[in-house]
């Protein structure tokens, strides 16, 4: 048997007060970008997690070339998001993101760069990181 899926729209904050340590993976995809708060939210994507669980964050790199791609020509020539959709001070260095991850007490595995193919819709892994990067990290397991 298959398990079920759930769409729910809360903050972390409010599912980890709810559940706790309940989730083997937790996803937060294109969102740190916006938070004014990174170690807050940080701290309450990794109280989501199970001892052993991943945290995937896929975000934008605080880079010239992000701020060129993202904000000059996504917003403002483009126009595929809305103008002020992005506050590029609010973007997160991968060394920043190892930094927040790490003081939670997660182990990174992996950092892959990722690129958006407007002509086809898609997007490639690429070994830049220099936009779009993605970063797994795990929480220890308790020890037996």
């Amino acid at each position: 048997g298959g398990g079920s899926l759930v769409y729910r729209h809360v903050t972390a904050d409010a599912l980890a007060s709810e559940v706790g340590e309940a989730f083997d993976l937790v996803v937060c995809s294109e969102v740190i970008e916006h938070v004014s708060d990174i170690p807050l939210m940080m701290r309450h994507l990794t109280s989501l997690l199970r001892p052993g669980g991943g945290l995937l964050v896929t975000t934008l790199n605080r880079t010239h070339l992000s701020y060129a791609l993202s904000i000059v020509a996504a917003e403002r020539i483009l126009k595929l998001v809305p103008d002020g959709t992005h506050d590029w001070s609010k973007y997160v260095t991968p060394d920043e993101l190892r930094n927040h991850m790490a003081h939670n007490g997660l182990q990174v595995t992996r950092l892959i760069g990722a690129a958006y193919n407007g002509i086809s819709d898609e997007w490639y892994v690429v070994p830049e990181t220099s936009v779009n990067y993605l970063m797994f990290a795990t929480k220890p397991a308790k020890p037996e």
